[in-house]
């Protein structure tokens, strides 16, 4: 069974100030036998803005500290984990490191023990990137 609610989320969108790769976790739906990449985020709190939120999701995931720039857009997505229904609402939040020298880290362990390591992705690879239209957004 599903559950029969609206998730307000934001994403922290991080590009690579060099290569324009993009800061992502690497996730799986075992269900599907799926391999996906999203951007490092999660849910808006009651009485928090969309760009604390993505601070709050990037200190408590990876435990770098970031300056959110811009809402890039929003994404409405309706998909399916682990079989079951969801429908998210995700505010893209342009974000940069505060400090600059965390930019050569290639890989961003997971604090929170949920096997999500922060790692950068290009635009252009093969790789299947959530919410589907991150890609569009970014592009425009």
């Amino acid at each position: 069974m599903s559950d029969p609610h609206i998730r307000a989320i934001a994403l922290a969108i991080i590009r690579h100030p060099t290569t324009g790769c993009l800061l992502v976790f690497e996730g799986r739906d075992s269900t599907r036998d799926l391999v996906y990449h999203r951007p490092l985020g999660g849910g808006i709190l009651f009485n928090e803005t969309a760009a604390d939120a993505a601070g709050r999701e990037i200190r408590e995931e990876i435990g770098i500290v970031v300056e959110p720039l811009a809402t890039l857009g929003v994404t409405e997505s309706f998909f399916v984990v682990g079989g079951v229904l969801r429908h998210e609402i995700a505010l893209l939040v342009e974000c940069r490191f505060v400090d600059e020298t965390l930019y050569d880290r290639t890989f961003f362990p997971d604090l929170e023990g949920n096997d999500e390591h922060g790692l950068w992705r290009g635009l252009e690879e093969d790789t299947l990137l959530f919410p589907e239209a991150l890609k569009d957004v970014l592009r425009n």
